[in-house]
């Protein structure tokens, strides 16, 4: 087998760079790495905005006009359900100041001209002299039957007329009934309509203020944490200084053989030692930098 040799050269990492090390980025590391961890405190999520409280506070506690469709419901369901009879009872109460302002005002007044006029036949009877004879009874029956027949007719004509005003005013009655439910479900409606909008409008009010809030939270918690990277913003830009190692710095070892003829390779350069090592240097620098 062929004799080899080796030669080792060893360089000094220069005093200027070490003091930078040992004051500068190593002081600085420790102390980020010594920080406990601190948490953020602060609110992240921004709560109810006043006019969303204050809407929805509205909302829980309105009855949507309860007791008004309740009313309405009441009044369609009395109409929905009435029996003959009951729409008899009320043609009666309709009919009833009829009979009593018309029909029965007419009875007397007729009643009271048929005395007149009996009073007239009794004096033409008289002027006649016809007392007791059959001519009287004739003339006095006759006028008696056109009385009552002009009687009935006119009675009759009245009742009729009045039974047709109490149907009109019972109908008038219960289509009145029906539109004034109508009209209140309508307008209980209606009011139930613009509470929603209003409402709707306030959430959204709400809405806008709790954004600018939640933005404001948001922007609080970011500086926060742009605070906390800050020390290792401050480390990288050490780092960055230091990182200008001259070449040649370190341990480079030269193993040559004469069987093989040639150097097996060096570490000592400056791209070995940084795609190895990173930037503080080969093991053998460390080493040397723990010893002083």
């Amino acid at each position: 087998m062929g004799s080899g040799s080796s030669k080792t050269t060893t360089t000094e990492m220069p005093q200027w760079q070490e003091d930078y090390v040992r004051q500068q980025i190593l002081p600085k590391a420790t102390a980020i790495g010594n920080t406990p961890y601190q948490a953020y405190t602060g609110q992240t999520v921004a709560g109810l905005n006043p006019l969303e409280v204050q809407a929805q506070t509205a909302l829980a506690g309105s009855n949507y006009g309860a007791p008004q469709y309740q009313q309405a419901q009441s009044v369609f369901s009395e109409l929905s359900s009435m029996r003959p009879e009951d729409f008899t009872s009320m043609n009666r109460e309709n009919y009833n100041p009829f009979q009593q302002d018309v029909v029965n005002a007419t009875d007397a007044q007729q009643r009271s001209l048929r005395a007149q006029q009996q009073l007239e036949e009794s004096q033409n009877i008289t002027n006649a002299k016809a007392f007791g004879g059959s001519r009287a009874d004739v003339y006095q029956g006759a006028r008696q039957g056109a009385f009552e027949t002009g009687y009935a007719g006119i009675m009759a004509n009245l009742m009729s007329s009045g039974y047709s005003q109490a149907q009109a005013a019972t109908m008038a009655q219960l289509a009145q009934r029906g539109q004034t439910a109508g009209n209140l479900a309508d307008t209980t409606s209606a009011a139930n309509q613009a509470m929603l909008q209003g409402a709707q409008a306030q959430l959204g009010a709400g809405q806008v203020g709790r954004s600018i809030e939640q933005a404001q939270l948001q922007a609080d918690q970011a500086a926060f944490a742009q605070q906390q990277a800050y020390p290792l913003q401050q480390l990288n830009a050490l780092l960055a200084g230091g990182g200008g190692v001259p070449v040649g710095i370190g341990t480079a070892t030269e193993n040559s053989n004469a069987g093989f003829g040639g150097v097996l390779g060096a570490l000592g350069s400056l791209g070995q030692a940084g795609a190895t090592y990173g930037m503080f240097g080969s093991p053998a620098q460390n080493a040397a930098l723990g010893a002083r």
